[in-house]
């Protein structure tokens, strides 16, 4: 799933090990000017960790239980309530879910 904001743009997938991937590629002038080139961010949720974050956005979102809580609905709830990597990097850490962070200035 792909979120586009200006010349960012946001990709969320499920890893082969199930993990939560949340990708930032920012082409805009902005981080050329102060970083050099296109950047990218990285926040990955591990598997075991998937469940809290989808328990809290079907809360939020107030999603009948008889809905199939799987990674498709996560996904789909993501896009549903998010529109940046900024947006839910914040959230997971107001939330306290833990997630790895990677950052590479020459992507």
């Amino acid at each position: 799933m792909k979120l586009r904001m200006g010349k960012t743009t946001t990709t969320v997938t499920i890893a082969a090990d199930g993990a939560l991937v949340i990708e930032c590629f920012d082409f805009s002038d902005e981080a050329h000017d102060h970083l050099g080139s296109d950047v990218a961010f990285t926040a990955t949720v591990a598997a075991e960790d998937k469940a809290k974050v989808l328990a809290l956005l079907l809360a939020e979102a107030q999603v009948p239980p008889e809905e199939p809580h799987d990674d498709a609905l996560l996904l789909q709830l993501i896009e549903r309530r998010f529109q940046s990597y900024y947006q839910i990097k914040g959230w997971l850490e107001d939330h306290g879910v833990a997630c790895k962070t990677e950052f590479d200035p020459w992507a």
